[in-house]
């Protein structure tokens, strides 16, 4: 059995409230927003929005789990005092805003936490919250940094409320579905940690946001289908694509080749990923989701590079169990891999390079006789067993896990 370092992700669908705690609406709005992981659709959520009331109702949907979320916010004489929220399955809590704390209710519990003017109160999987993004900025100004309260946060004991700034960075040109041109106002929100969510309005009306990092988007319902101008302006596609199955021994090995367009046999580089498991896009559903490897892949197809990646043991279209596999049967897979691409006609078996990121960059060095060159992508400087310690010490030190979770990685320490 492979030891596997467990991490807790902080996985954000986030949306911002009011600056300064202010209302903002000066009449009752009401919508419906759909949310997308990935291309699949995943939630929605409807709204109703004035200068008293902000209420949500949600339902997200991921891996044969599904979430409904209930959210209020209440205010009076253009300020928000109150907070409630809903989780089910899960429980109820709410905040209370004051004049330099927020005071949080978890059942039983109740913490007090300094807050400074001006905030915005955001919460986790409330979609129709970024409506309030558009009115934070007053004429002239392009960018406030705040505090952000995230009341639930304190079901994981942490500190709800963090540091963020909102960013507007101009109109953008998107079609509709039926083939109208609009220009959207479009704001980068930066959270904790350099999450950006990209936050598109018109006048006062919420379209929709997308959370690159993590394959998210969320679209109000009659916008769906939005495309930003330029995609659809940038012509044909610089590539073709072809999926693949390789055997390694009993394993089907599935993943996606990208060639460039025009004659081969073209320089290759086979994308490496980490410790995952992660699929050939270079996503680990659902905690990290950059698609980098998809991305990658047609960068390099421009400038005329062939690139192979590929659904690691148990993932995707991939047989066998990733959890069961060693470092040596990973190891393995990339060997049969880089076999194939060296028999593929389209590539050039004397030019066959390695992109290996995190634990691939472990891999690629011992490979390297069979590579023309190597590409290491946050890799180790260290030796794997002192990382896997360093690891440990620094997952125990998180305090957000529980107690079966902290024993499990003590009784991995040496």
């Amino acid at each position: 059995m492979r030891l596997r370092i467990f991490t807790t992700v902080f996985v954000v669908l986030c949306f911002l409230m009011s600056g300064g705690g202010a209302v903002q609406a000066s009449s009752s709005r009401t919508g419906s927003f759909v949310l997308f992981f990935g291309d699949a659709q995943a939630g929605r959520e409807d709204y109703t929005f004035s200068d008293q009331e902000f209420q949500t109702e949600g339902r997200i949907s991921l891996g044969g789990q599904t979430l409904m979320i209930k959210s209020t916010l209440i205010g009076r004489n253009g300020v928000w005092e109150k907070y409630e929220g809903t989780l089910s399955p899960g429980t109820s809590f709410s905040a209370v805003f004051n004049a330099d704390s927020v005071e949080v209710e978890v059942g039983p519990m109740h913490k007090s936490f300094p807050l400074q003017r001006p905030f915005v109160v955001l919460d986790n999987n409330v979609f129709a919250h970024y409506e309030q993004v558009l009115g934070l900025l007053d004429d002239g100004q392009d960018q406030i940094t705040l505090d952000v309260v995230v009341p639930s946060l304190v079901l994981s004991n942490q500190n709800p409320v963090l540091q963020g700034q909102v960013k507007r960075t101009g109109p953008t040109r998107y079609h509709t579905a039926k083939g109208e041109v609009i220009a959207l106002e479009e704001y980068v929100v930066t959270m904790p940690g350099n999450l950006q969510i990209r936050v598109l309005g018109r006048e006062h009306e919420l379209i929709g946001f997308e959370i690159p990092m993590q394959a998210v988007k969320v679209t109000r319902q009659e916008y769906v289908g939005l495309r930003l101008a330029q995609d659809l302006d940038e012509g044909a596609q610089h590539y073709i694509e072809e999926d693949f199955s390789k055997q390694n021994g009993d394993i089907a090995l599935a993943g996606t080749l990208t060639l460039p367009l025009g004659e081969g046999p073209f320089p290759a580089i086979l994308l490496n990923s980490g410790s995952g498991p992660q699929d050939r896009r270079g996503n680990t559903p659902p905690s990290y989701m950059t698609n980098m490897f998809s991305i990658m892949a047609q960068e390099l197809a421009q400038a005329g590079i062939a690139s192979l990646r590929y659904d690691e043991r148990g993932v995707g279209e991939s047989t066998g169990d990733y959890d069961e596999a060693t470092l040596e049967d990973l190891l393995s897979d990339v060997d049969v891999l880089i076999g194939f691409m060296q028999e593929h006609p389209q590539i050039d078996r004397n030019r066959i390079a390695m992109l290996g990121h995190s634990e691939g960059a472990y891999f690629a060095p011992l490979l390297q006789d069979r590579l023309q060159a190597m590409v290491l992508l946050a890799g180790s400087s260290i030796s794997l067993d002192q990382l896997m310690i360093e690891q440990l010490e620094y997952q125990m030190q998180q305090p957000w896990l529980s107690a079966p979770e902290r024993e499990m990685l003590q009784a991995y320490q040496p």
